[in-house]
């Protein structure tokens, strides 16, 4: 059996692929992001506690410059981790994203048949002086006939197959092309500009 070219790149791009870790943490970073969202609030809403005062009669409110200055710096770090959580959900939905492709892809090329190629036909030697029989003819037409069926029906099967292997192959580049937003927003670092420096082995 041999893969064809597009089977042969998908199960390169499905090797070492952890779809299932993927997942998992594209729901600790959404967790995560959920988190800052709900401090963020819970900050907002101790600088309104601040600033108005506690109770029915509301009574203890801050106000003046200290005040003001102690506000500020609530809604800065409420503004901050809100707009990381948001990015950390979006970090994690990509994740999710590309692990549920991932274990489709998988299942996809697991479910692949193994294409075995079948011999071409060869037609029997014939002996000098001695012609085949129309019998024999007939019999070798039938063989010429199955073999040329046998592999018509595996030239379908296998272009069938590697039209499948590039569409998941596709649907991959897309996932992983489309996390890269995300995770840059995350990281904060521009593209290198210049691959790495070689690191010796």
């Amino acid at each position: 059996m041999t893969d064809g070219p597009e089977r042969a790149r998908l199960r390169t791009y499905l090797t070492g692929a952890k779809d299932e870790a993927s997942e998992l943490a594209g729901k600790n970073w959404r967790q995560c992001g959920s988190i800052l969202a709900d401090t963020a609030e819970a900050l907002r809403r101790g600088a309104r506690q601040i600033r108005d005062g506690e109770g029915d009669g509301q009574d203890g409110g801050l106000s003046g410059m200290m005040a003001d200055a102690l506000l500020a710096a609530f809604e800065a770090s409420s503004s901050s981790m809100e707009e990381k959580g948001t990015r950390l959900v979006a970090g994690g939905a990509a994740l999710e994203d590309t692990a549920r492709v991932m274990a489709n892809a998988k299942a996809a090329e697991a479910s692949m048949a193994d294409l075995n190629q079948p011999p071409a036909y060869k037609a029997p030697a014939s002996s000098p002086g001695a012609p085949p029989t129309p019998e024999e003819i007939q019999a070798e037409a039938g063989k010429r006939q199955a073999a040329n069926q046998e592999m018509a029906a595996y030239n379908t099967a296998r272009a069938e197959q590697e039209a499948a292997a590039a569409q998941w192959t596709q649907k991959l580049d897309a996932v992983f092309l489309g996390s890269i937003p995300p995770m840059k927003a995350i990281h904060g670092q521009p593209d290198p500009t210049e691959p790495p420096p070689s690191v010796p082995s």
